[in-house]
């Protein structure tokens, strides 16, 4: 019996989370990933690997190796600057 490799991929959207290079996507994005790609809007490439994973609330983390000088982080709401529901 021969077996093939099986490779596919997909265009998903994560979020950049630091300049430390560290992308927030879903869990089921990457949960069987091997080699992750990530482009980033300016058309910039660069390689990652999965770094935290958590199924049970669909969310990971990719370490990407390079980011773009152009790209930004999202910027998170300070602790007391939103109420639940929101």
């Amino acid at each position: 019996m021969a077996y093939k490799a099986k490779t596919s991929s997909s265009l998903e959207t994560g979020a950049l989370m630091s300049i430390e290079e560290r992308i927030l996507t879903a869990a089921h994005v990457v949960d069987k990933a091997t080699a992750i790609e990530v482009e980033f809007a300016g058309g910039t490439t660069t390689t990652g690997h999965v770094v935290w994973i958590e199924p049970l609330i669909d969310l990971a983390m990719i370490q990407v190796g390079q980011v773009p000088t152009t790209a930004k982080a999202v910027k998170l709401a300070e602790a007391n600057d939103y109420q639940i529901g929101e």
